[in-house]
Formats: structure tokens, C-alpha cells, sequence
């Protein structure tokens, strides 16, 4: 059964044996948590919920108590949200994406936490558009993007091809 709960209390080796298992060569950004700078930063966002002053909501994704991924949500200054998602490669194509967004924005309604969720998915990922659209994201416009990756203690520039969704979230009225 897939759950999202707070992320776990062993930070660094959790995530970076995450990251070891997760096929990023479709991401439109990809965490380089190769030094252990870059991770402990990643894992103060996790846990103060702060990504460079904007509110941030990070849950882990389990099948049956196990770590197998996470769910990240960043809130702007006009109340919408970008979505994160990343799964153990062994995990992808078999539905625990699709329960663990569903589960999340069930989260953020409860919480009255934001009023859309965007999300950014290079043109390459189609499951994951697919799965986007199974939730019920809209796709908004096809886009071209500059991108960082990481390469050898550095960064290249990369230009990628990319969609953007969105899902509105309906407001909620409590009688």
C-alpha cells in the first residue's frame, strides 16, 4: 500500500541511496547530491519547509514502510505550487506515482495549502505526462528551456524540450 509520511529521520543516507536509484536522464531538473554540501542544503529545505523563502512540502512516498520515492511541493507568491516527483527506477510504470500525487493533493486541500499545482515534464517523459493527466492535470503549453545539469564538479548548459501542466484546485467549503 503506498503512503506519504514526513520524510525519515536518517536524512543523508536516505536520500542519497534515493537518488542512487532513481533514473533522472528524463528530468527536466536533476538534484546533484554527489557532495555532502549539496545534500545537507537539499535536507534543510526538507526539513525547515523553506526553499529560498518560499514555502516548501516534502513527503515521502512508501510501499508498505518502505522508501521507495518522494513528492515535493514549492508554493509562489500567487498561491500555485510545482510539483516534484521522483521514483525508484524499479517502482516507475506501475501506478505509485499516480496514488502518491492523488495522495498529495488530497493533502494540500485539506490544508488549504495552495490553489494550483503546476508541474514541468520534459517532452521525453511521457509516462509521466500520461500520468499527470490521469490525476486530472491540463496540459498548458509546450516549452523550450535552458537547463543546468550537473557534469564533473561543474555544470553544462542544456537546452530541453519540455510541457507544463496544471491542476486547479477547487475551493473547499467546509459546512
Amino acid at each position: 500500500m503506498i503512503t506519504l509520511t514526513n520524510w525519515p529521520d536518517e536524512t543523508e543516507k536516505t536520500l542519497m541511496e534515493l537518488y542512487e536509484n532513481v533514473d533522472q536522464s528524463n528530468c527536466l531538473v536533476t538534484v546533484n547530491i554527489s557532495s555532502h554540501q549539496q545534500t545537507e542544503n537539499y535536507i534543510r529545505i526538507i526539513k525547515s519547509g523553506d526553499n529560498d523563502g518560499k514555502p516548501f512540502l516534502c513527503r515521502a512516498v512508501c510501499l508498505d514502510d518502505q522508501l521507495i520515492g518522494k513528492a515535493e511541493l514549492t508554493r509562489y507568491d500567487d498561491n500555485s505550487a510545482e510539483l516534484d516527483i521522483v521514483l525508484r527506477r524499479e517502482y516507475c510504470g506501475r501506478g505509485y506515482g499516480t496514488k502518491a500525487v492523488v495522495d498529495l493533493v488530497y493533502t494540500v486541500i485539506g490544508m488549504n495549502w495552495c490553489s494550483k499545482i503546476r508541474a514541468y515534464v520534459s517532452a521525453a517523459n511521457k509516462p509521466a505526462g500520461r500520468m499527470l493527466m490521469k490525476v486530472g492535470f491540463k496540459p498548458l503549453r509546450k516549452f523550450k528551456a535552458d537547463i543546468m545539469v550537473p557534469a564533473e564538479n561543474t555544470y553544462s548548459l542544456k537546452e530541453q524540450d519540455g510541457y507544463e501542466f496544471i491542476l486547479e484546485i477547487p475551493e473547499i467549503t467546509v459546512s
